[in-house]
């Protein structure tokens, strides 16, 4: 079990998307990317589930649907690395860079050919404080979402 709670996961993980939107992605309008929190599993994901979830965030953005766009991928690449964060990659192609920062994983993923881009975070496992606190998502200051 995580020495964070849910509710503090849930804020870094807003804290690390909006510092990266704020830094790197302003040229974009973000909305919020709908996804559940994830349930944790005992033996390395194999197991049943401990009761724990994953809280995680994302946003979405409409980019240009051009390759030029990838020019994001490598700003936001260099940023984190800037950051100070953890095994930071980039996909082969070019359009997914990966980061850590201590126990959360970043990410942002990019599709030209579409003209869509989303960034999010996960943050590590912990129990929720209710159905409420699982299902709200987290509060990104880029969307305006009130400070809790």
């Amino acid at each position: 079990m995580s020495d964070t709670s849910f509710g503090e996961g849930k804020r870094e993980v807003a804290r690390l998307v909006d510092t990266t939107y704020d830094a790197v992605l302003r040229d974009f309008e973000p909305r919020r990317f709908p996804g559940p929190a994830v349930p944790c599993r005992s033996a390395g994901g194999a197991g049943p589930a401990t009761g724990e979830y994953l809280p995680a965030g994302s946003l979405v953005f409409d980019v240009p649907p051009r390759e030029e766009s990838k020019r994001y991928v490598a700003k936001v690449r260099d940023y984190w690395r800037e950051q100070g964060f953890e095994n930071v990659e980039v996909d082969p192609v070019g359009e997914i860079v990966n980061a850590q920062k201590g126990s959360y994983r970043l990410t942002f993923n990019l599709t030209p050919r579409v003209g869509k881009a989303t960034l999010g975070a996960s943050g590590p496992c912990a129990k929720p404080d209710g159905e409420d606190d699982r299902e709200e998502p987290p509060q990104f200051r880029s969307l305006g979402d009130s400070a809790r």
